[in-house]
C-alpha cells in the first residue's frame, strides 16, 4: 500500500509522529513518501531521514497565507508520488489532497495536532472541511475528540472520526545507562521556541534559583530546537550572564536527541497548549522525572505526583519549588523516573499507534470519491 504523509517542514510535533509510524512498520506493509510544506526550510534530519531509508520525498515552500499557486504545486506533488492512501499532518491542505483524492480514488486520513485553544479561524474551517471531506480524521486524545464533538458533533460524519494516541520507539528511546554518574544536575526541555512553548519563563526561574542560591551553582539548563523565538531566548541568557550555565543546543537529529535525554537528570516542559507532546513521551520513555504545566494535553499523559510533577503556568513560584525539590531528592528523582518509564512502554509505543493507523486505513474503505458520490 502506497502510503503518503503529508507534514510541516519545519521543527513541530509532526516530524516525530511521522518517522515514528515509519520505523514502527517493520513489516513493510507500507511504501512510503513524504510531502513536506511550510514557509521553513526542510530540516536536515529529516532529509537525512529520508535518504537513510531510501523514502521518497518533495518539499513545497510556501509564504505567510494561502496561496493558488502554492497549492497547485501540492496537488502536482501528489500526482507524482501517486500514493493509495494519504496521511494529512497539515489540515489547511484538505483542499487539494482531496482534489487528488476525488481524480484518483485515493483515500485521506486527516490528523488533528493543533490545540483547540489555539487555533485560527481558518484552522477551525479546516477542522469543518476534513470532517466533511476526508475518508476518517484523527484526534490524539479521548479529550480532544469530546471538544470536537460538541462543536460538530451533530455532522454525520464525525462518525468516521477515531482517538489514536502518539507513539514514540520505546526501544530507541530507552533509560541511559546505568553507569551514568554527574555532580552537575541538568535540567532540559525539547520543543519549537514559540511563545506557547514559554522556554523564556524557565530561563527566568532558572536564573532566579541561581541568583538566590537555592539550586546548586554547578547546575545547568538544556534547550534542544530552534523557532522564532530562539532570538529572545539567547538574549535573555546573554542578559543575565548565563552563556555557561544555559547550553542552546540548536535541533538535534533522533540519534543526537536520545543524548541529549541521556544527559538530563530532570526533564522541563513548560507550554500554554499542548495536544499530545511528544516530547515528555520520550523523556518519560528514557525513564527521566518530568516537571511540566498543568494543562490538558499534559495531564492526559500522566499522572500528577507519580509519573511527574506539574506547576502552575501563572504561578512561577510553584514551578521554583518544584524544581529544587527534584534538584534536592535523588530518591523521588529515581522513583518518579521509574514510573514514568513504565507508563511509556505500557500505554506510548509506537507500535500501538502503527496499528492504530493500520485499523483507521482500514475503516475508511473505499475511495473518497466513490463515498461523496453515494452521499
Amino acid at each position: 500500500m502506497k502510503v503518503l504523509q503529508v507534514l510541516y517542514s519545519g521543527l513541530g510535533g509532526h516530524g516525530s509522529v511521522v518517522t515514528s509510524l515509519i520505523d514502527a512498520d517493520r513489516n513493510h506493509e507500507w511504501e512510503h513518501s513524504l510531502l513536506f510544506y511550510g514557509v521553513e526550510e526542510l530540516l536536515p534530519a529529516y532529509a537525512s531521514f529520508c535518504r537513510e531509508r531510501a523514502i521518497p520525498y518533495t518539499l513545497v515552500r510556501k509564504k505567510k497565507g494561502l496561496r493558488s499557486l502554492e497549492l497547485l504545486a501540492v496537488y502536482r506533488a501528489l500526482e507524482k508520488h501517486k500514493p493509495e492512501v494519504i496521511l494529512l499532518h497539515s489540515t489547511m491542505l484538505c483542499f487539494p489532497v482531496w482534489l487528488y483524492c476525488l481524480s484518483s480514488r485515493a483515500r485521506f486520513i486527516a490528523v488533528e495536532h493543533t490545540a483547540n485553544q489555539f487555533k485560527s479561524r481558518v484552522e477551525w474551517v479546516s477542522s469543518f472541511l476534513v470532517l466533511r471531506l476526508a475518508s476518517g480524521v484523527v484526534y490524539l486524545t479521548q479529550r480532544y475528540r469530546e471538544e470536537m464533538k460538541a462543536r460538530f458533533g451533530k455532522l454525520p460524519e464525525f462518525d468516521r472520526t477515531v482517538v489514536i494516541q502518539n507513539g514514540v520507539d520505546t526501544e530507541k528511546f530507552g533509560p541511559r545507562p546505568s553507569d551514568h554518574a554527574s555532580d552537575r544536575i541538568r535540567f532540559g526541555m525539547v520543543g519549537r521556541f514559540a511563545a506557547p512553548k514559554n522556554q523564556l519563563l524557565l530561563v527566568k526561574v532558572f536564573a532566579s534559583l541561581l541568583k538566590n542560591r537555592r539550586i546548586p551553582q554547578s547546575a545547568s539548563l538544556h534547550f534542544a530546537g530552534a523557532g522564532e523565538g530562539w532570538q529572545r531566548v539567547k538574549d535573555e541568557v546573554e542578559a543575565g550572564g548565563l552563556a555557561e550555565q544555559v547550553i542552546l543546543h540548536g535541533v538535534l537529529d533522533e540519534r543526537q536527541l536520545v543524548g541529549f535525554f541521556h544527559g538530563l537528570d530532570v526533564y522541563l516542559h513548560a507550554s500554554a497548549a499542548e495536544t499530545m507532546c511528544t516530547a515528555i513521551m520520550q523523556a518519560m520513555s528514557c525513564r527521566l522525572p518530568v516537571l511540566a504545566s498543568n494543562i490538558d494535553g499534559i495531564r492526559e499523559l500522566l499522572v500528577a505526583g507519580e509519573e511527574g510533577l506539574l506547576f502552575e503556568n501563572d504561578d512561577p513560584a510553584s514551578l521554583e519549588n518544584l524544581l529544587v525539590l527534584l534538584a534536592s531528592q535523588e530518591a523521588l528523582r529515581n522513583r518518579i523516573g521509574l514510573a514514568a518509564r513504565r507508563r511509556a512502554e505500557q500505554n506510548f509505543s509506537s507500535m500501538r499507534m502503527f496499528a492504530g493507523y493500520q485499523e483507521a486505513i482500514a475503516a475508511a474503505g473505499g475511495s473518497t470519491t466513490r463515498r461523496k458520490t453515494s452521499a
